[in-house]
């Protein structure tokens, strides 16, 4: 796991004047993650060619885990909005 401070990351100079406290050392941290493994299951028509599975899936389910062991799903529907994880 890597951490990265957001602020120390932004191009440019920040404006203590324009963005008050924004432009301090205070902000939200990036968390890496390196995948050990996983799979993606996509969901398409019956006889879709194996090059083009990836045009128009009706579902993709992602399974990872991540180097500490812990398992994420998600899952992305054609018509779906929003998002959840599991």
């Amino acid at each position: 796991m890597r951490r990265n401070n957001m602020m120390q990351q932004f191009s440019g100079d920040p404006d203590p004047l324009s963005e008050g406290v924004n432009a301090e050392e205070v902000g939200y941290e990036e968390v890496k993650f390196d995948i050990k493994g996983g799979t993606i299951s996509l969901v398409v028509p019956p006889g879709t060619p194996d090059d083009q599975v990836w045009n128009d899936p009706r579902a993709c389910l992602i399974v990872i885990e991540t180097e500490d062991g812990q398992t994420f799903q998600f899952e992305v529907n054609q018509d779906g909005t929003g998002s959840v994880v599991v």
